[in-house]
């Protein structure tokens, strides 16, 4: 007697990671460093501008950005970091444009350090870092500290 099977696949043997894309070069996908950080005092803390950059590492135009991460080195060494995502449908909109991120008032007196890493779908981002720099001396007004 023969015997006729029907062959069943379970699922989690057909699942894949979702990537329809061949692989592309580093260079072409990871945005450039952005290159104009400045820091300013504003009503409600710091602002700290920059633009998103336009071009890949390897100087071809950059398709998409996924965001990017602020860090900021206050005057005690502490690292604090703020990542910002886009949305799939911002992705491609948000090549070179100006950005302004606002952050909170310093809490004390000293040097603080800001540098933005632009980040590609994937999370890389450029190695070189360009930094703004703040030296804080008192508070936002003659007042005194925040409550």
């Amino acid at each position: 007697m023969l015997a006729v099977g029907i062959g069943v696949t379970p699922p989690f043997l057909s699942a894949s990671c979702g990537i329809k894309a061949p692989p592309q070069p580093r260079e072409l996908v990871v945005p450039a460093p952005v290159d104009d950080v400045a820091v300013a005092i504003v009503p409600d803390g710091l602002e700290i501008t920059f633009t998103l950059p336009s071009k890949s590492l390897g100087g071809s135009p950059l398709e998409v950005i996924a965001g990017y991460r602020i860090l900021r080195e206050g005057p005690d060494g502490k690292d604090v970091r703020e990542d910002v995502r886009f949305s799939v449908s911002e992705m491609k909109k948000r090549t070179g444009e100006r950005v302004a991120f606002m952050d909170d008032p310093p809490q004390q007196a000293g040097t603080y350090r800001y540098c933005v890493i632009p980040l590609d779908v994937y999370g890389s981002h450029p190695s070189r870092r360009q930094t703004g720099e703040h030296c804080w001396e008192g508070f936002l007004s003659d007042e005194g500290p925040p409550p």
